[in-house]
C-alpha cells in the first residue's frame, strides 16, 4: 500500500476574491433599485456603481497577476469583470430610462395629488 503524494492548492489571487465579492454586491444592490420603496434608489445607485467599477477594476487587475504568479483564481476574476460590466449597464440604462421618464412620472403624481 502506498500513500498518495500530496499535492499543494495555488493560493487564490487575493483580488480575485475581493473583486468577485465586489461584483455580487454590485448585482445585489442592482436587485434592491428595483424594489418599489422609498428612497432605495439613493441608498442603492452610489454603492452599486462603486461596487460595480471597484469589480471591474480588481478584476482585470487580478487577470494581469495571474499571468505571472503562480496562483489561481482566474475563473473568479473574469466573473468579477463580467458583472462588474453588466451591473454598470444596467445602472447606466436605469438611470436613462429615469431621466427619460421624469417629466411623465412627476406630470403623473402632479395630476395624483390635485
Amino acid at each position: 500500500m502506498s500513500i498518495p503524494e500530496f499535492v499543494p492548492i495555488p493560493p487564490i489571487n487575493r483580488n480575485a476574491i475581493i473583486g468577485f465579492i465586489s461584483a455580487l454586491i454590485a448585482l445585489i444592490s442592482l436587485c434592491a433599485v428595483i424594489l418599489p420603496l422609498p428612497f432605495v434608489v439613493i441608498l442603492c445607485y452610489p454603492p452599486g456603481i462603486l461596487f460595480g467599477m471597484m469589480s471591474i477594476v480588481l478584476g482585470l487587475k487580478s487577470q494581469r497577476e495571474l499571468r505571472f504568479d503562480g496562483k489561481s483564481g482566474r475563473t473568479l476574476a473574469v466573473l468579477a469583470v463580467w458583472v462588474g460590466c453588466f451591473a454598470m449597464l444596467a445602472y447606466a440604462c436605469a438611470l436613462t430610462a429615469g431621466v427619460l421618464l421624469f417629466p411623465r412620472v412627476s406630470e403623473y403624481f402632479s395630476q395624483i395629488i390635485k
